[in-house]
């Protein structure tokens, strides 16, 4: 027990003697006041030191026996050469080192100004704290919130509850931010929304270096503007060149055009308005029945008259409820809805199989409206397993009506082979060559053909022709490659 006591009393001794006393370096007036606990009053010009610490005020009560002091008016604390804090009053401990500084205070460490009504200052940990309210400002930028400290020695600021982050060239509004103040880097957490020009960004977390105007989004980051909205698990943006990037679920809305992309990976060019997708990208264009396209690669640019176009290339899938199609590489243009197809091309529209080497189709108001087949076009229905309606011809050009093929303009090397019924009761079977001819469709049978040019025409019976007769050069059946569902152009 005794050791411990003594031990207890070393210690005791130790840290009072560790503890160093406030010190008057100056004061126009010196009283001693019995009534305030035993203080000195000081008045006019007053000046005292702590450590590396010097306090100024016109006037001063210090109580040397508790090794503490306020001060009055015009309260100034110098600390090192670069720590400045400015108030109206003053509260120090000298064996705590901790001061409460009060009324229109500023606290500048060279350009870095910290102000607020009421301040706490520890000199052990060399950290500012505010609760009711305070301001930091920087070169760039004004920090505002709730709950805030400043620390003097790794220059970090942070800030809590109601926090606003004022640049010249945007607004931070968010619940929790780290800022450090050499670099000007800001670090955000909680509900967060940037606001520059008509541009707003929301997220959940995120970092911002508002000198090179860099910054990455996390947890539901979206960049929204007046004509197109950006969505991703993470966003990055470099404000200098207006660029974007999009990570993992990703999706971008065109307002303007009325269109969606998506995938895993986006870049957009906001000066170019542009962007490209990619890692599984779909183009959904917003008809009344959404036009869905799948591809390895998508790309949305404006073309020479500043209309938008997207590139789709490679293993194209096109699904859409009354329409379907595939090729390797596709061309939409926004403005008159017309799509080229480039490869291979292939489009199913209800009980028709067209295809051409190079294949261009409309759409007005949800509907197929006309389409252009140059290269090998060719254009087949399934009446059988071994029963097939075809056309082929050098060039071919077709009209629809409520997405039903109803004309069709063949123009060079014409050829037909369609099965003549009479109530649903097979008469023949007509093979035609002319090299121009106009054939009228009505529901989804040849109705009439009319003959630009000298044709040669037969209807055979069924049991004359061969199998192989049946079919047209080149006849190719490809409905197994046909999407059923939209989750089809996906395989």
């Amino acid at each position: 027990m005794f050791f411990r006591i003594l031990f207890s009393l070393l210690l005791f001794t130790f840290i009072c003697c560790a503890q160093t006393k406030i010190e008057i370096i100056q004061a126009g007036e010196l009283k001693y006041n019995k009534k305030n606990h035993n203080a000195r009053k000081l008045i006019g010009d007053v000046i005292l030191k702590h450590d590396n610490a010097f306090m100024y005020c016109d006037s001063a009560y210090l109580y040397e026996k508790s090794n503490k002091m306020d001060a009055f008016s015009n309260v100034k604390i110098n600390q090192g050469d670069s720590i400045e804090i400015l108030g109206n009053y003053l509260e120090y401990d000298g064996n705590s080192k901790i001061a409460f500084i009060k009324g229109n205070v500023s606290l500048i460490d060279n350009e870095i100004k910290l102000t607020s009504n009421e301040i706490i200052y520890n000199k052990n940990n060399n950290i500012a704290y505010y609760y009711s309210g305070g301001f930091i400002n920087t070169v760039d930028n004004v920090l505002e919130s709730k709950k805030g400290t400043y620390n003097t020695l790794s220059k970090m600021a942070y800030f809590k509850k109601n926090v606003v982050l004022t640049n010249p060239e945007y607004v931070f509004e968010s619940d929790t931010l780290h800022f450090f103040t050499p670099k000007e880097i800001a670090s955000f957490y909680g509900p967060t929304t940037i606001t520059s020009g008509t541009s707003v960004i929301n997220c959940r977390k995120g970092k911002y270096d508002t000198q090179k105007e860099e910054a990455w989004f996390t947890d539901s980051a979206k960049l929204t503007t007046d004509s197109y909205s950006l969505f991703g698990d993470s966003l990055f943006y470099n404000g200098i060149n207006n660029v974007s990037e999009a990570f993992y679920n990703t999706k971008l809305i065109d307002q303007i055009d009325d269109y969606i992309i998506e995938g895993n990976y986006a870049h957009y060019f906001e000066n170019k308005d542009s962007c490209f997708v990619t890692n599984k990208p779909v183009l959904s264009v917003l008809l009344d029945d959404t036009l869905f396209l799948h591809a390895d690669t998508l790309i949305s640019i404006l073309d020479s008259n500043d209309s938008k176009i997207a590139l789709v290339f490679h293993d194209v899938k096109i699904y859409k409820p009354n329409l379907q199609g595939k090729c390797d590489s596709l061309v939409y243009s926004f403005y008159n809805n017309k799509m080229e197809m480039f490869d291979a091309p292939v489009l199913w529209s209800d009980v028709n199989q067209i295809t051409s080497d190079k294949l261009d189709f409309y759409l007005s108001k949800n509907q197929l409206d006309s389409m252009h087949l140059l290269g090998e076009p060719f254009i087949c229905s399934k009446e059988d397993s071994l029963s097939f309606n075809q056309i082929k011809g050098k060039e071919m050009t077709g009209y629809f009506l409520e997405n039903k093929l109803k004309t069709l303009d063949v123009r060079g090397n014409g050829h037909a082979i369609y099965f003549v019924k009479d109530d649903d009761n097979l008469v023949g079977i007509n093979i035609t060559y002319c090299s121009n001819m106009k054939i009228s469709v009505l529901q989804n049978e040849i109705n009439q053909i009319t003959f630009l040019t000298k044709p040669e025409a037969k209807v055979y019976p069924e049991k004359e022709l061969s199998i192989d007769e049946r079919f047209l050069e080149k006849f190719n059946w490809r409905d197994n490659e046909r999407p059923l569902k939209k989750e089809d152009i996906f395989n």
